[in-house]
């Protein structure tokens, strides 16, 4: 994990050594109860990254992640450091 900012923006970076995946599924996700394999193939119920993206949003930011299969992630969450007033866009 590391985390960088400016003025601006803070970058968190989270990776992991998982099993990674192809970028083009990368939306997919995001998204509440979305999976890219079978529960019986591994864990989780699909609302974990569903939430820290809704978390990054509310907050006016977003979470990226960089991957290739086999070969774990790459999590980026930029939140702005002053926090955007409700109804105006984030500048992000």
């Amino acid at each position: 994990m590391s985390a960088e900012w400016d003025t601006r923006v803070a970058r968190i970076t989270v990776r992991d050594h998982g099993i990674g995946l192809d970028e083009r599924y990368a939306p997919r996700i995001f998204g509440i109860f979305q999976r890219l394999h079978r529960a019986e193939e591994y864990g989780g119920n699909g609302v974990g990254l569903a939430i820290c993206a809704r978390i990054a949003e509310r907050h006016g930011g977003l979470i990226t992640v960089r991957s290739q299969p086999g070969e774990g992630a790459r999590f980026q969450v930029v939140l702005p450091i002053h926090q955007p007033i409700p109804g105006e866009p984030s500048g992000l």
